[in-house]
Order: C-alpha cells, then sequence, then structure tokens
C-alpha cells in the first residue's frame, strides 16, 4: 500500500514538473523531456492501477 501512495506522489511531481516545461521556450528540449514525461507517466498509471486492483481484490 505505501509503495502504490509512493507512486501516486511521484505521479503528482512529474505532472507539476511536466506543467512547467510546458510554460518553457526551448522547444527541442521542451518536447524530448514531455516524451519522457508522458512514458514516466502511462507507466506510474499503469502500476496505480495494478495496485488498486489487487487492493479490491485483498478487501473481499
Amino acid at each position: 500500500m505505501y509503495y502504490a501512495l509512493l507512486k501516486v506522489l511521484e505521479a503528482e511531481h512529474i505532472v507539476k514538473t511536466l506543467f512547467q516545461l510546458l510554460r518553457m521556450k526551448d522547444n527541442r528540449c521542451t518536447t524530448v523531456l514531455l516524451l519522457v514525461m508522458i512514458q514516466n507517466i502511462t507507466y506510474v498509471i499503469l502500476i496505480n492501477l495494478n495496485a488498486l486492483r489487487f487492493f479490491k481484490k485483498k478487501d473481499l
């Protein structure tokens, strides 16, 4: 459970950084970083979905 919570906080941090990057003006750098961030976000979302599925089964 702590791992899932940690991942949620990590995702929140990634989203904040993403919005900071969107405000930047250097397009080449921002594009590469955005791609990396999007990859990380999808990974974190998948982990969270799996964790939620696991905890729902555990509660039943």
